[in-house]
């Protein structure tokens, strides 16, 4: 219950109640002093960021082996991957905060275009990719920094994206698009 209470959902919820709150206060439709707020709120948070780290809250979950399923969400905590096939639909991977580390080195491919998308709100990932394989990659951050390939961009919104000359008429083949909202993106050949 505790980790479902402090999923995506939960500070999504929050963060509209909040900006909600103060928009009204900014309109003159309410008034609220948010020192008042904010230092009533304050314990309450610690209290229970407190009690979610005990009950299994900021956790590393490693994953290797198996096919990867098509889909994961994971909404806090570090994420380590090393798959041994992709589905046939590629691998779709969505994290709130935290740190992924995906290994795609020795994880073997369709003969045909391996999609994998990544999107984490706050934090870093890192994403291995085999060395014997065409790769198309994308990516974008909101804030942070972009190491693609040998390939750099940072900055506000920054974008990035490469392809190697053999993507096109390569049977085999790897698609990354990684987003971030707020981290660093890297992306290297294992």
């Amino acid at each position: 219950m505790v980790s479902k209470l402090f999923g995506g959902w939960f500070w999504g919820l929050v963060l509209m109640v909040v900006g909600f709150v103060w928009l009204l206060d900014n309109l003159g439709v309410i008034y609220c002093d948010f020192g008042d707020l904010v230092g009533s709120i304050w314990p309450i948070a610690i209290i229970a960021v407190g009690v979610w780290m005990l009950w299994g809250g900021r956790s590393k979950e490693v994953v290797t082996g198996g096919p990867s399923p098509q889909r994961i969400k994971h909404g806090l905590g570090d994420l380590d991957m090393s798959p041994d096939s992709i589905s046939e639909q590629g691998l779709d991977l969505r994290m709130g905060a935290g740190e992924v580390e995906l290994d795609l080195t020795k994880t073997r491919l369709q003969d045909k275009e391996n999609v994998v998308a990544i999107k984490i709100g706050l934090g870093d990932m890192r994403v291995r990719v085999p060395s014997d394989v065409p790769v198309s990659v994308h990516g974008r951050t909101g804030v942070g920094d972009l190491h693609l390939l040998g390939h750099d961009a940072d900055g506000f919104a920054a974008q990035l994206n490469h392809q190697d000359a053999t993507y096109d008429t390569a049977t085999k083949k790897l698609r990354i698009v990684a987003r971030s909202g707020l981290g660093d993106i890297k992306v290297t050949r294992g």
